[in-house]
């Protein structure tokens, strides 16, 4: 059977006798073994014996999986390519298979329209989202008739994304791109409002975010509307300093609600002196007619208990 074998350096075969195969290291050292079979199990005619074959290099293998594992396509292929007619791009399509982003740079601009698509078959073409990395809020485009020299752009692209002239008036076209093995900035990738995926990074900022709301209870039910229009609720932490349990109850509804008669939509049980926080994640929960709440002795949905000034405090975060 067959011992040994080196890839990456030079390797002699060198046929002995019929039915056996010598193999040779760099170092003139022999590995001796019987005919090869390949990845099907067939076997292989040996050489002839006397005859040699110096193998030197191996073929490059495509991204993917194979028979010697999962290959990592490279990190920061590049290509550029040039237009001057109606018509793709020279160097196109280009394939992202493997890769997270693809960026592409405008390095010369003429007069016409530039269309981004993407393809998975390479027959059949959809637009593709190109985004301008210098304004994570500037919105996608998927064309243009107004591209700037030195804009760079991130491409949202499955399987294969190619450039295309869709008019032409004068001039020359000419762009260059990467593919990256990382996504954009490092960043999630999200569904956009223009229905493309890219790759967004969330960052601080002074507006835009949830308001909140403070819950302190009165010597009552507590009837309170936080919102008077459809809206989202996100994060509540709640305090119960009182002997007896309380409970926060939520309502889709514009309006206070009318407590003991009004069907709450969620019932968060305090214990006494004890506290609870309800999170309904990023996205929030959906209350489409208004956020409103109530605060109670008892779980029941027609329970009218009050509960004592003060007893109950906490915040709720919505928008």
């Amino acid at each position: 059977m067959l011992k040994r074998l080196l890839f990456g350096a030079a390797m002699m075969i060198v046929c002995g006798a019929a039915g056996a195969s010598q193999f040779s290291d760099p170092d003139g050292s022999v590995v001796e073994g019987h005919a090869i079979e390949d990845a099907s199990g067939n076997r292989i005619t040996p050489l002839q014996a006397g005859g040699s074959v110096n193998v030197t290099s191996l073929p490059s293998l495509s991204s993917g999986a194979n028979n010697i594992g999962v290959v990592t396509p490279l990190d920061g292929a590049t290509g550029a390519g040039t237009a001057s007619a109606v018509g793709l791009f020279s160097n196109m399509p280009v394939s992202t298979a493997g890769y997270n982003s693809l960026y592409v740079q405008i390095t010369g601009v003429g007069a016409g329209t530039v269309a981004f698509e993407q393809s998975i078959d390479g027959v059949t073409w959809s637009a593709a989202w190109a985004v301008p990395v210098s304004s994570i809020t500037a919105a996608p485009l998927s064309s243009s008739s107004a591209l700037a020299v030195g804009a760079i752009y991130s491409i949202s692209a499955t399987g294969q994304f190619r450039m295309r002239l869709s008019s032409y008036t004068s001039g020359a076209f000419s762009v260059a791109w990467v593919l990256k093995n990382t996504p954009r900035d490092g960043g999630l990738a999200v569904l956009l409002p223009t229905t493309s995926s890219q790759s967004v990074v969330t960052r601080p900022g002074t507006s835009g975010g949830a308001t909140l709301a403070r819950i302190q209870s009165t010597a009552s039910t507590n009837a309170t509307a936080i919102k008077a229009s459809a809206g989202q609720l996100y994060h509540c932490p709640f305090y119960n300093n009182g002997a007896a349990a309380a409970y926060v109850k939520f309502y889709n509804k514009a309006s206070a609600p009318n407590v003991g008669t009004d069907v709450p939509v969620a019932v968060i049980g305090l214990p006494p002196s004890g506290g609870r926080e309800i999170s309904f994640a990023d996205i929030g929960a959906v209350f489409n007619t208004g956020i409103s709440y109530a605060i109670t002795g008892g779980p029941a949905d027609s329970d009218a208990t009050a509960v004592a000034a003060n007893q109950v405090v906490g915040a709720c975060a919505y928008n």
